[in-house]
């Protein structure tokens, strides 16, 4: 899903999944609380569509749900290096 401003306008009945592969089951459902775009994003192109989602309730972290670590800017990668990317989009 890509994050375009039109699809976004008034969030109700839309929800989060998380803790599941499942678009339909499993996991625990989350509302949408609200959504701030990129500043720079171009709902035409969709280019740069990448937004910061406010969810109700809060995550639980545990077992089956949890934050990606992110690599910090002082940290070197070496040419070469394997590197995963995850995502639906």
């Amino acid at each position: 899903m890509c994050c375009r401003e039109q699809d976004y306008k008034g969030t109700c009945g839309l929800y989060i999944r998380v803790g599941s592969s499942s678009f339909q089951s499993g996991g625990t459902k989350h509302d949408i609380a609200g959504v701030i775009y990129y500043p720079q994003m171009n709902s035409s192109t969709l280019r740069m569509d990448i937004a910061v989602i406010k969810v109700y309730p809060d995550f639980e972290l545990g077992e089956s749900v949890m934050p990606v670590p992110l690599q910090s800017q002082d940290d070197e990668v070496a040419p070469g290096t394997l590197a995963y990317s995850l995502g639906w989009g």
